[in-house]
């Protein structure tokens, strides 16, 4: 189902693409925080010993694990949102600014992290 809505993505009109992303432009709005820190939080998670060594061992994989999962994320929305007929309203669809969030709070852990472990050296 999944690969269903990003072939509709690729290949949809650009009228229905509007409709199922999330018309959502604002970076300095509430929500936009919470997927950064969703996105750190899940950054911090990924290096627990319940995810797979080899996931845990790369900067690069953990932030992808950060994507993989915002992205899924997005995509349940994005099916809740058809079910309630609120697709292509503010809040409401496939937030890619939302994603570019979950990736950024990531990131920055990253960055963070590693200014630390270089500092205590």
């Amino acid at each position: 189902m999944r690969h269903l809505l990003l072939l509709l993505l690729m290949v949809a009109p650009t009228a229905v693409r509007a409709q199922i992303l999330d018309p959502d432009r604002c970076w300095s709005c509430r929500d936009t925080y919470y997927h950064a820190v969703a996105g750190a939080t899940l950054d911090v998670a990924v290096r627990s010993g319940v995810i797979a060594t080899s996931w845990r061992s790369s900067p690069v994989r953990r932030v992808a694990l950060v994507f993989v999962v915002g992205a899924a994320y997005e995509g349940v929305e994005t099916f809740s949102a058809w079910e309630n007929h609120k697709l292509g309203t503010r809040g409401y669809g496939f937030g890619l600014k939302d994603l570019s969030a979950d990736v950024g709070g990531a990131v920055l852990t990253e960055l963070l992290t590693a200014v630390w472990r270089a500092i205590r050296r």
